[in-house]
């Protein structure tokens, strides 16, 4: 669901994720997210999830065999790159 960047796609969302734009682009499949998301505080605390994300998203086709496609979804630290 984090592959698609389209802003249709946040109609589908849940309501807790409130925006989300690729900010870094080094091609079709390899991409950095920014997820904005709205959750209860608790939840934030205990499971240590801040308010905006940042999450590399790689697409790697055809692997490990023709016709089999792997996603790859990494937390990306904006300032260190």
């Amino acid at each position: 669901m984090f592959l698609n960047t389209s802003e249709d796609s946040l109609t589908w969302e849940p309501d807790s994720v409130k925006s989300k734009k690729k900010v870094k682009d080094w091609g079709p499949d390899d991409f950095v997210m920014e997820i904005v998301v709205e959750i209860p505080w608790a939840v934030k605390y205990i499971m240590s999830i801040p308010d905006t994300m940042a999450m590399r998203c790689v697409v790697k086709k055809d692997f490990p065999s023709v016709g089999c496609h792997n996603y790859l979804i990494l937390p990306y630290d904006m300032a260190k790159g």
